[in-house]
């Protein structure tokens, strides 16, 4: 719990969060160069955001939860309504994407500051754009739909020929990653749902010998 506090409140995790979201973001945007459905795509995360957002809701209108219960606008919300921006530009050049991704960039070095500094919408609560709540889990639309836009045209100049840019790695060792990433969407979604319950149980069992 101590190491907790320390690294929540430490410079490296600013560093090491911002680093490991961009990452995460970029190469979602490259694995959307290569879907053949990403209609579908955003429609399964669009419906798990929207499940996630109610739920929690719901959880935070009980007294007793903290208010960091809820969940507004997280990672799974910024790559659904990226994936849905995107499916309208899939079949365009790179350049058009990187049109795209430049506006997305204006929006977020200009609109947003702008909007912010209006009395009336300094501490507003806006969803795609900012929480002033400053949630643990919040991310906001912009900069990363921006993020997301680079990965697609990156993926779209450098797999043209939809080949691996390492084509001559053996494959063996490749197996559990390319397990994990055909099916990080119901990771993404279950992980919660175990690792919380085991984490309660370790909790108890602590508790029990040491109390």
């Amino acid at each position: 719990y101590n190491v907790f506090n320390f690294y929540w409140t430490h410079l490296a995790r600013t560093i090491v969060r911002e680093c490991v979201l961009f990452v995460f973001v970029f190469i979602s945007g490259v694995s959307g160069a290569f879907s053949r459905d990403n209609w579908k795509r955003a429609g399964q995360m669009l419906c798990a955001y929207m499940i996630l957002s109610i739920a929690t809701n719901l959880l935070q209108s009980w007294q007793s939860l903290d208010q960091n219960a809820r969940i507004d606008f997280n990672i799974i919300g910024v790559l659904a309504w990226s994936t849905l921006v995107y499916c309208f530009v899939q079949n365009k050049s790179w350049k058009a994407q990187f049109a795209l991704a430049l506006s997305c960039f204006l929006v977020n070095i200009l609109l947003i500051p702008a909007l912010q500094a209006h009395s009336n919408w300094e501490n507003a609560y806006v969803p795609l754009l900012w929480n002033p709540g400053h949630q643990a889990d919040y991310m906001p639309l912009f900069p990363y739909i921006t993020v997301f836009f680079l990965g697609a045209m990156a993926g779209k100049i450098l797999y043209q020929d939809k080949e691996s840019l390492v084509p001559t790695w053996k494959r063996d060792f490749e197996r559990p990653f390319c397990f994990m990433g055909r099916h990080c969407f119901i990771i993404y979604m279950a992980h919660q749902l175990i690792l919380v319950p085991l984490f309660l149980l370790v909790d108890l069992i602590v508790k029990g010998l040491f109390i």
